[in-house]
């Protein structure tokens, strides 16, 4: 059952597509479901964490801040 707000299911009206192509460039999405940023120090846009908020509540993605 969907769980995120009805904010963030309108920013990706692409579904979970969306939101991982928004992360495709700066993020790794493990086998395990676990987003993890490719270089440590980056610091995630304010549109990033809007995906892995949206992958994270309506998709049960997990995200390593590492």
């Amino acid at each position: 059952m969907p769980q995120a707000t009805d904010e963030l299911r309108a920013k990706f009206p692409g579904w979970d597509a969306e939101a991982l192509q928004v992360l495709e460039t700066n993020f790794t999405v493990g086998e395990d479901g676990v987003i993890r940023k490719k270089l440590p120090a980056y610091a995630p846009t304010p549109r990033e964490f809007d995906a892995i908020d949206y992958l994270f509540q309506e998709w049960d993605y997990g995200y390593d801040p590492g």
